[in-house]
């Protein structure tokens, strides 16, 4: 599972920021209570306890066995906004 962004390409992460702050926010809304009720959903499906931190690592997971398979600057974008996330939900004690 991944832990630190560092597996990142130096300036996917200010993308990423960006996306998060941004593009993602205006369409989904504050990160943390986003990835809350995603958390919830999840929790419901598997019939146990999933946080919103975990959740976002999953993604980011997730990210990172695809861009094992096939380079691509999405996996990497996308693995640097969901590490950022999971670090906001721990920050924000939704972990």
């Amino acid at each position: 599972m991944p832990r630190e962004a560092e597996h990142v390409e130096p300036g996917y992460e200010h993308r990423a920021l960006a996306l998060v702050n941004g593009e993602r926010q205006a369409a989904y809304g504050e990160p943390v209570a986003h990835w809350t009720k995603v958390a919830a959903r999840w929790s419901d499906i598997l019939d146990s306890p999933v946080t919103a931190k975990r959740a976002a690592l999953c993604m980011a997971a997730m990210k990172e066995v695809r861009e094992e398979h096939r380079h691509d600057p999405d996996n990497a974008i996308d693995f640097a906004g969901y590490m950022e996330i999971a670090r906001r939900c721990g920050e924000a004690g939704a972990c």
